[in-house]
C-alpha cells in the first residue's frame, strides 16, 4: 500500500520546493509466521516516510537538488524468548511485533544535463539507520548502514562516434561485530570466539573506479556500438 502525498511548489523561476509523505505496510517473512518455528499471530509491519527538499537551477545545464528524509518503522518483527500459556500448554512466541527503527539523512545531487559533448552528476548521501534487535532493546545500526556514499559519474562525447566515461564510488564501511578473543573448548577440541558488542565496529572504506569507452557507427536504418567497460580498474 502506497498512500503517498507529494507536493512541488515553485517559489522562483529556477527554484522548486518539494515535500512528500507516505505510509507503508509490509507482511512478515514466511519463516516468522511459521506455525512451528514462528508466530502465526504476527500483524503487518509499518513505516512512515517523510522528505523535503529544494531543487535549484544554477546554470542552463546545471542544477542542484538537496533533500532531507526521515523514516520511522514500527510494529517491526523481532525475535523473543517470551512464552504464551494456552489450553495446550506453554508455547514459545519466537517472534513479536515489538520492534522499531528509524532512518534519517540528507541527499545532494549536482547534475549536469545531457549536452552536445558532456553529461554527468555528483551525488552524496549522509545517512544513519538504526533498529531494535529485541523488545525494549537498545537501538543498533542496521547491517547495511552506510554513513557516507559519494558517487561521481561523467561522460564526454569526443566526436566521430567516440564517447568516454567514468564512475567513481566512495562508500563508508558497513557495521561489523568485532571478535575480541576466544575460549578453548576441551569437549570439542576447538576454540570458541568471543564477540564484542553487536555492530560496534565498521569494515574499511570502499572505493571503486570504473571506466568505459564506446564507439558508435550510425547507418541509415540502424546503428552499431562497440564498447570496452572495465569495472574496478585498480
Amino acid at each position: 500500500v502506497d498512500p503517498r502525498m507529494t507536493m512541488r511548489y515553485k517559489v522562483l523561476p529556477k527554484t522548486t520546493i518539494k515535500a512528500a509523505a507516505g505510509m507503508f505496510s509490509n507482511h512478515p517473512e514466511p519463516r516468522e509466521v511459521n506455525d512451528e518455528y514462528g508466530n502465526p499471530n504476527l500483524v503487518l509491519e509499518h513505516a512512515a516516510h517523510f522528505s523535503a527538499g529544494v531543487e535549484q537551477k544554477i546554470l542552463k545545464a546545471l542544477s542542484l537538488d538537496v533533500q532531507g528524509y526521515f523514516i520511522w518503522r514500527y510494529d517491526t518483527v523481532v525475535p523473543t524468548k517470551q512464552v504464551q500459556v494456552t489450553d495446550d500448554g506453554i508455547r514459545r512466541l519466537n517472534f513479536v511485533n515489538e520492534g522499531s527503527g528509524y532512518s534519517a539523512g540528507m541527499e545532494l545531487i549536482l547534475k549536469h544535463d545531457v549536452t552536445k559533448h558532456f553529461y554527468g552528476w555528483l551525488a552524496y548521501t549522509l545517512s544513519m539507520s538504526k533498529a531494535q534487535r529485541k523488545p525494549d532493546g537498545d537501538y543498533v545500526f542496521f547491517a547495511f548502514d552506510q554513513t557516507h556514499i559519494l558517487t561521481l559519474v561523467a561522460s564526454y562525447r569526443i566526436g566521430w562516434g567516440w564517447e568516454a566515461g567514468a564512475r567513481f564510488r566512495l562508500v563508508s564501511g558497513r557495521p561489523d561485530t568485532p571478535v575480541i578473543g576466544s575460549i578453548y573448548d576441551n569437549d570439542i577440541g576447538k576454540y570458541t570466539r568471543l564477540n564484542g558488542d553487536l555492530f560496534s565496529d565498521r569494515l574499511p572504506v570502499f572505493h571503486q573506479l570504473d571506466i568505459r569507452v564506446e564507439k558508435t557507427w550510425i547507418f541509415e536504418l540502424w546503428r552499431l556500438s562497440v564498447y570496452l567497460d572495465i569495472q574496478n580498474i585498480y
